[in-house]
């Protein structure tokens, strides 16, 4: 479930990132155009220096270049217009780059998750295959136990009534299912108490 949601998230996620850079291409269009004619707006009112100059100066820097020009209140109107939508303008570059960066890690941890649930799935085929092969040894073991075991009256064992059972420290017992041994304890039961009523 926690992939499937996973999966559908990226997927939406990812439409989203192709249309935010089809966004970003149209934006980025759109501030050309806007330059083009606020250099030309510039020329036109003979302000002194340049719109990357009026958008990209520090704050002090700026300051210090209105103060070296007297500018009417015109140019200045447009000046001051120019810096607010400059600045903007790089603000909404940097939340642009900031929504990328977050993607482009969503991405990488999305691809990270899928590439850990692969290596889970795998490791999980791997168990169960073990465990069949572990079985299948086990049963192994019982046929050729019990095959080859005799009780006292040379008569090999049930399967059905005994059980193998390994120690810690390897050694193969053969002993009565609880069943028998259930069996068994009630009859050795039953028996001395008939014997000490007698």
């Amino acid at each position: 479930m926690a992939s499937a949601s996973s999966s559908s998230y990226f997927g939406s996620e990812n439409g989203d990132s192709s249309s935010f850079m089809l966004n970003t291409q149209n934006e980025a269009g759109k501030e050309k155009r806007s330059i083009c004619r606020d250099e030309l707006r510039c020329k036109e009112l003979e302000i002194p220096f340049t719109v990357s100059m009026i958008t990209n100066y520090p704050v002090e820097e700026f300051n210090s270049l209105l103060r070296q020009h007297r500018l009417n209140e015109e140019q200045l109107t447009l000046v001051k217009d120019i810096r607010r939508r400059g600045k903007n303008k790089v603000a909404a570059q940097n939340c642009r780059k900031k929504k990328m960066n977050e993607l482009t890690g969503l991405e990488a941890e999305i691809n990270d998750l899928k590439r850990k649930r692969g290596e889970l799935i795998r490791d999980k085929d791997e168990l169960k295959r073990s465990k069949l092969h572990l079985r299948k040894q086990l049963d192994q073991t019982y046929i050729e136990v019990f095959n080859s075991v005799r009780d006292n009256l040379g008569r090999p064992y049930d399967p059905r009534y005994y059980t193998l059972h390994i120690s810690d420290d390897g050694d193969a017992h053969i002993i009565p299912n609880k069943v028998i041994l259930s069996q068994w304890l009630a009859i050795t039961t039953l028996l001395n108490y008939h014997h000490h009523t007698v």
